[in-house]
């Protein structure tokens, strides 16, 4: 099958060694690439984002490309589902700067796909048809979101930053409740390892729990003087010889994979039963690295918990993020 598929830039190899089959037909930028293969992965750690490409279309760049992407539409729509709310996402790639915007795309092929009786659901569509465009041509494809890997376009999830917001590292922990659809207690405790300056720990206060942030270094005062947080001044290694139970146990902590892997099931013991574990690793400078560093990183892990997704994901940079349940 023909697909365009995305990874971070330096990740993009080894997003093609995931998928089976893969050949590069036109690398349309960095992390960004037309592909023929035979099959994607079901549960790729560096794919952030793939989408059918089931017609291409040549682009001169301007507003008669709006007629010639209708025309490429057409014959694809009966692959929509009535009743079933779909999006239409539109990318630009590599040196793309056409006279019309990503909008009129959208508005256009949204117009045309409305006849099929599928409402328009643009925050949770279930099936996605996707645009992607560079200067000279343009691909299209209906799919369901779960082949795609992310409800996003190219999987880029973007969030919007808050008035109290501490730190961007936020992102991350919201972006992987939402990958892993992790199911947060509505009460009960969390634990955050390296909390400081409190960003993970804000997200969590959000979302109705308590937590005990441990750290040497000092909160943001923001964080620091909210009741439900309580700041233990002191390592993760000494906290675990007397801790309090806890639900969630977090961990962005600028450690090494490995090393991060071990803490973790070092502490597997602070969780209550069926509790739940979020942590980054962190990779080396060099990608060719970070396949052996997972697998060694996965393998530690397993003795502690289950481990029920890892992703490199949009807000990620050197490293991945490892969503896991207590064994």
């Amino acid at each position: 099958m023909d697909c365009i598929i995305t990874a971070q830039a330096g990740a993009l190899p080894l997003a093609l060694a995931e998928t089976e089959g893969a050949r590069v037909v036109r690398l349309l930028e960095p992390g960004v690439a037309l592909c023929v293969c035979d099959r994607l992965p079901p549960s790729p750690v560096f794919l952030r984002h793939a989408c059918p490409a089931q017609a291409a279309v040549r682009l001169t760049g301007g507003e008669k490309d709006l007629e010639a992407l209708e025309a490429a539409c057409r014959p694809l729509l009966p692959a929509l589902r009535p009743g079933m709310p779909f999006s239409v996402q539109t990318r630009l790639v590599g040196d793309a700067r056409p006279a019309y915007a990503r909008f009129d795309v959208n508005q256009r092929l949204s117009a045309l796909a409305l006849e099929t009786g599928a409402p328009l659901d643009v925050r949770q569509p279930r099936q996605v048809l996707s645009v992607v465009l560079c200067a000279d041509t343009g691909w299209l494809g209906v799919s369901p979101v779960g082949e795609n890997y992310s409800a996003w376009a190219g999987g880029c999830r973007r969030f919007l930053r808050e008035k109290d917001q501490v730190s961007r590292a936020e992102f991350k922990l919201l972006e992987a409740l939402e990958t892993f659809d992790v199911r947060l207690p509505a009460s009960g405790t969390a634990l955050d390892l390296g909390a400081a300056p409190g960003g993970w720990t804000r997200v969590l206060r959000g979302r109705g729990l308590s937590v005990v942030a441990v750290d040497p270094a000092g909160l943001d005062a923001r964080v620091a003087r909210d009741p439900g947080v309580t700041h233990v001044r002191t390592t993760a290694q000494a906290y675990f010889r007397a801790p309090a139970p806890c639900d969630i146990m977090v961990n962005d902590m600028k450690m090494d994979a490995c090393q991060s892997a071990a803490l973790m099931a070092e502490g597997a013991h602070c969780l209550s039963a069926g509790g739940v574990a979020v942590l980054t690793l962190k990779l080396p400078e060099r990608p060719g690295e970070w396949p052996g560093r997972i697998r060694r990183a996965r393998a530690v892990l397993s003795a502690a918990y289950r481990v029920e997704g890892m992703r490199q994901l949009f807000h990620n940079r050197n490293e991945a993020t490892a969503y896991l349940t207590r064994l």
